[in-house]
Formats: C-alpha cells, sequence, structure tokens
C-alpha cells in the first residue's frame, strides 16, 4: 500500500515464473517492514558519458569490416577475411546500436523499492539486491533538466560506473538507482526512512 493508502500497482513485467517484478520485491519484505517507495529508471534510452566514445568507435568499427569484407568478395583469401569481416562487423553495430537497445530491454525489467529498512533492485529474474538505508552514507545526482535522480547508496557517495549488462553498479561497494524519473516520491521516502 502507498503512503497516501492507495493500492500499488503491480508491473506488468513478468518474470520467468509469471508474477510481476513488483510482486516478487514485495514478497521479499521482512516481518513488520513496509514499502515505502517503487518504481524504477527511466525505460527511454538516455546517453551516458561512454555512449559518446563508443557509439562514434563502434560506427567506425562497422565501417572498417568493410575492407575484410570486400576482399572476400572479390575473390581474396577466404578464411581469415570471412572470419574477421563479420566478427568486425557484429562488434560495431553492437557498440553503436545493439548496447542502446539492451539498456533500454533491462531497463524495463529493473524495480526499485525503499522500504522502512532497505533499499531493494530486482533486475528479472537474474538478482535481487538490498542495501541497508541507516547505516550507509547516500548522496544524490540529479539530471541537468532536474526531471531525474540517481541516489548512491555507500562507496562514499562516490558514482560508480553503471554496467549495463546488468544495470547495477560496477562496485561491489555502491548500490545505486539510476535516473529514476519523477524523483520528488522517491527523495520523500528517503527523508523518512532516514528521520525514523
Amino acid at each position: 500500500m502507498n503512503e497516501d493508502g492507495s493500492e500499488y500497482s503491480w508491473s506488468g513485467v513478468a518474470d520467468r515464473d509469471g508474477e510481476g517484478l513488483d510482486f516478487r520485491i514485495h514478497r521479499h519484505l521482512r516481518g513488520d517492514e513496509r514499502l515505502v517507495w517503487l518504481g524504477g529508471p527511466d525505460p527511454d534510452a538516455r546517453f551516458i558519458v561512454t555512449d559518446f566514445f563508443e557509439i562514434p568507435f563502434g560506427l567506425l568499427f562497422a565501417a572498417g569490416s568493410m575492407l575484410p569484407l570486400a576482399v572476400l568478395f572479390s575473390g581474396g583469401p577466404v578464411i581469415p577475411f570471412a572470419v574477421i569481416g563479420p566478427l568486425f562487423l557484429c562488434s560495431g553495430l553492437y557498440a553503436a546500436v545493439g548496447r542502446i537497445i539492451r539498456k533500454r530491454w533491462l531497463r524495463q525489467r529493473t524495480r526499485y523499492a525503499v522500504t522502512t529498512e532497505r533499499a531493494l533492485i530486482a533486475v528479472g529474474t537474474r538478482s535481487l539486491r538490498e542495501a541497508p538505508l541507516h547505516i550507509l552514507p547516500m548522496s544524490f545526482r540529479h539530471s541537468r533538466d532536474g526531471r531525474h535522480v540517481t541516489v548512491i547508496i555507500g562507496g562514499n557517495g562516490k558514482p560508480a560506473p553503471l554496467d549495463e549488462t546488468s544495470m547495477l553498479s560496477k562496485r561491489k561497494d555502491v548500490f545505486a538507482f539510476y535516473d529514476v524519473p519523477n524523483p520528488d516520491a522517491l527523495l520523500a521516502a528517503l527523508a523518512n526512512t532516514e528521520l525514523r
């Protein structure tokens, strides 16, 4: 139940067992622990700093695959160019476009929760991570337009790079909610748990 008394709407994203991710988080609540906030990252593909390097590099890599493919189709040595050309092409296309599609797919399957005691992250059926709220330092990074917030719990509040293959922080000592839209509700929930 939400703070205002209304019922939570369970996520339409189902895991392998057919239950929604929101229900999966709710099922992991302890004893008298209450769910204070439930949300997720913005599923819209948003650029991060590494994208400004990886997208052009991926396009150059894909363009570089044209030389081995041209040699292959012009009757050159078959074995090395039959492997190198498609490998460069696939690697370049993934770096330029595939990562963004995968990131969006993962964001749609990631849920964040704040309870009276812990912060939780569920990513599909693969992982459920938790962090205590009352003993770890927290910091907040707002987007330039103010419509998103990243909450960093632990790691002395220093930002950690996002592992785009798991939607979790690359550093194990850092727990973070990345790119949460409409940050006011999350920040209010975190402020309420700090006061307890």
